[in-house]
């Protein structure tokens, strides 16, 4: 990388704004009871404020598919909010037992709608969790990476943010958090319906298991062998501990999928079954962090975002989802505040793969993905927090609209503001 520059006068600007603010006090969230069930209501709301010099991203033209670079200076202010319900009920023998709901009410990235976007009942117990429903896979509910002063969308490993400012629309193989280029492991799985489980915690360590039937999110139908992802199995192992003083999280998982099968509904014989495997540590001592994660996918295509879950049900001509990523970070926390530096690398082998041949034909270079930032957060009183990152991001490589290629390379110089409101 050439040319690394941070958001220091952001970050400076923002550092006195801060400290000039008062202090807010915030009540404790409050409940209620129904006949049978005491609910709790949370969520949160996040407001981002971007800039950005956007070079030699990607237009695409509807009337030919045509790929057009474009040099792009944009300033822009998004929202995220989401909703969150608990239902729970404690029985005789002790077992809890309850129902979540994640009602998220800006579900599409393009437009205001809402969303079920998570959606699961449970028991707990002494022999530990189990959940029934749509929720996320074990690889990413026990994951452990970098220290991250922008946590959640935003971060230097939340891949789609990066897809939106480098490209304008999403990465050119897939969504950020389908691909290699997030280290916390999706693949497809997008709060699908699952079987879920988790040991209890032991010595610091704690089993997650999950199977899930097929790959399309919330789905009340019967699965589809011939167009959807299926049996989707994933394993993860977490551990959390202090050493000699020392904080430690580590963890490791795998997650993999059954692909469609040749029938006379679908001539999908040449998509091979897709799994992915990471892991990842972090260490802790006296408010330093420092810690990073590692990801491999083998044998995705690049077909949709995933919300569907479903691969092409005809012979189609896509790209593969088939590479490897690293995030790293250091952190400092004083009193209310953190700071991190953190970076991310990814790549990806870009080859044209045809579903019914399963032949594929690498393209002349692979894609990679790089992202460097300073990002600094400041809790202004319980449930409000304000984040800023200055960062530098680039990707390298080919794109495919139509079977043609594209050898652009955006990259984008910037910063991101945000206010988090935890409920």
């Amino acid at each position: 990388m050439k040319k690394i520059l941070f958001g220091t006068t952001a970050l400076a600007a923002l550092g006195v704004v801060l400290a000039a603010a008062p202090a807010v006090a915030q009540a404790p969230a409050a409940g209620f009871k129904s006949t049978n069930f005491d609910f709790t209501i949370g969520g949160y709301a996040r407001q981002f404020v971007t800039t950005a010099g956007n070079q030699g991203g990607l237009t695409q033209t509807v009337s030919n598919g045509a790929l057009t670079a474009t040099n792009v200076q944009t300033f822009d202010q998004q929202s995220d909010f989401r909703l969150i319900v608990n239902a729970a009920t404690t029985l005789s023998s002790g077992i809890r037992v309850g129902q979540r709901l994640d009602w998220d009410a800006l579900a599409n990235e393009t437009g205001a709608s809402s969303s079920v976007r998570r959606n699961w009942s449970f028991l707990s117990g002494g022999f530990g969790e189990l959940r029934l429903g749509s929720t996320d896979a074990v690889t990413q509910t026990m994951f452990v990476g970098a220290p991250d002063a922008f946590g959640g969308p935003g971060s230097v490993n939340d891949g789609k943010i990066y897809d939106n400012i480098l490209s304008g629309t999403k990465t050119q193989v897939a969504a950020g958090s389908d691909s290699a280029f997030t280290t916390s492991i999706r693949l497809f799985d997008r709060a699908a319906n699952k079987v879920q489980y988790y040991t209890p915690r032991f010595e610091g360590f704690q089993l997650g298991l999950n199977y899930t039937p097929d790959s399309t999110q919330n789905r009340n139908t019967l699965a589809l062998n011939d167009l959807n992802y299926r049996n989707g199995r994933a394993i993860a192992l977490n551990y959390t501990n202090t050493i000699a003083g020392v904080a430690v999280q580590a963890y490791a998982g795998y997650l993999g999928w059954d692909a469609p099968r040749a029938s006379s509904l679908s001539a999908n014989i040449g998509i091979k079954d897709p799994d992915a495997y990471g892991a990842g540590l972090q260490l802790g001592y006296m408010g330093f962090g420092l810690g990073g994660s590692y990801v491999s996918i083998r044998d995705g295509i690049a077909v949709s975002r995933g919300n569907a879950g479903i691969a092409p049900a005809v012979p189609v001509t896509t790209i593969t989802v088939d590479g490897d990523g690293y995030e790293a970070g250091l952190s400092y926390t004083f009193g209310p505040a953190m700071v991190s530096i953190n970076y991310f690398y990814g790549d990806n082998e870009a080859a044209f793969v045809n579903t019914n041949t399963g032949i594929k034909t690498p393209n002349s270079r692979e894609e990679t993905r790089q992202v460097f930032a300073l990002n600094g957060q400041y809790t202004l009183a319980p449930g409000v927090i304000v984040m800023a990152s200055g960062y530098y991001a680039k990707h390298e490589g080919n794109t495919a609209v139509g079977g043609n290629e594209s050898q652009l390379s955006p990259k984008a110089l910037g910063a991101i503001g945000a206010l988090i409101l935890n409920f």
